[in-house]
């Protein structure tokens, strides 16, 4: 006899990118990110796209490779977002009762929505929670993930009643924790002893393709931009940068690469990065802002380069989490009735 709606589960699935986690995984992992019809890198048709994915990807390999050699051999990005998927779970069990399952369905790595659904049915999941663990959504960024979630679900039968927890940027909780950490970063480096620090918030560049036409993605990380601004001492210098993609990009503010290297001529001495666009250590903040652009800043005169540490698991963020999620679940009554 099936089971009643209160005696299932319910499910809390994070949704979220991931990222290669051993060498042999990086071709294919870029293929996947770089061949999806929703952030379109390439002109042309799907095939066309697809053909033109696989073939850089091919080309690119060795070279991300090395890149990812220096940062341990693969990103640590999946691991984060599970750790973060379970954590909130157990809190959600410790105030909302011990029914909640996690999930984690990652848009271009393992596990794939695919088998987060295959898990979900197999527990006879009736109702489900999906949070996009990346604070601003667009097309592009949740949208391909829920996306995905989506075509599994229905593909499988997954026969479950769903809510999507909407973009969470502006989130007192979240932005809370977020100021505390670049506070953090700008006493160390030398916040009222190395002249005006500048903060460079670093938001994900996103193909221009995606982007042309809707502003939401850009308009969501001015919002926290200003959040921040409210929060954090008023002799920090705060702007947005977006970080390069292949191919051409859009995203709020100059480029970071650009940025840098105009604030060096300006003669600034110190400096912050802190991606905004996730809340876990990635290739971005591990290669691009820890590696590429700390010697950029370095070999342009920026004495003191900081990046701020990401929130990956740390207590008072899975905090945060519990708070957007909770929130979300008493605006909307899903789990009444």
């Amino acid at each position: 006899m099936k089971a009643s709606p209160v005696e299932t589960p319910y499910a809390l699935v994070g949704l979220a990118f991931g990222g290669p986690d051993e060498p042999d995984a990086i071709e294919a992992y870029l293929y996947e990110r770089l061949s999806d019809p929703q952030a379109p890198v390439f002109a042309g048709g799907p095939l066309a796209r697809r053909l033109l994915a696989r073939r850089v990807a091919r080309s690119r390999a060795a070279v991300l490779r090395e890149r990812y050699a220096t940062i341990g051999g693969g990103s640590p990005a999946s691991t984060y977002a599970l750790a973060q998927v379970e954590s909130l779970v157990d809190r959600l069990k410790a105030t909302r009762g011990e029914r909640w399952r996690g999930y984690l369905a990652l848009r271009y790595w393992h596990p794939f929505a695919t088998e987060a659904v295959k898990r979900m049915q197999a527990d006879g999941i009736e109702r489900a929670v999906l949070l996009p663990l990346m604070p601003h959504q667009a097309p592009a960024t949740s949208g391909t993930c829920l996306a995905a979630f989506e075509r599994a679900a229905r593909s499988a039968g997954l026969e479950a009643e769903t809510t999507v927890v909407g973009s969470w940027h502006a989130h007192p909780a979240y932005l809370d924790v977020l100021a505390r950490v670049l506070e953090e970063a700008a006493e160390e480096a030398g916040r009222g002893t190395a002249g005006r620090v500048h903060v460079l918030l670093t938001a994900r560049g996103l193909p221009r393709r995606a982007v042309h036409g809707d502003d939401v993605y850009l308009a969501a990380t001015r919002e926290t931009m200003r959040g921040l601004v409210e929060r954090l001492p008023s002799d920090l210098e705060i702007e947005l940068c977006h970080l390069p993609l292949i191919g051409r990009a859009s995203g709020p503010g100059p480029c970071l690469t650009d940025r840098l290297q105009e604030l060096a001529a300006q003669g600034v001495r110190a400096v912050v990065t802190a991606s905004i666009s996730s809340t876990y250590d990635d290739f971005e903040t591990l290669w691009d802002l820890d590696i590429r652009h700390r010697a950029l800043a370095q070999e342009h005169g920026i004495e003191r380069y900081v990046r701020a540490k990401e929130l990956n698991d740390s207590p008072d963020f899975e905090a945060a989490l519990l708070a957007i999620v909770s929130d979300h679940l008493e605006r909307t009554g899903f789990l009444e009735g």
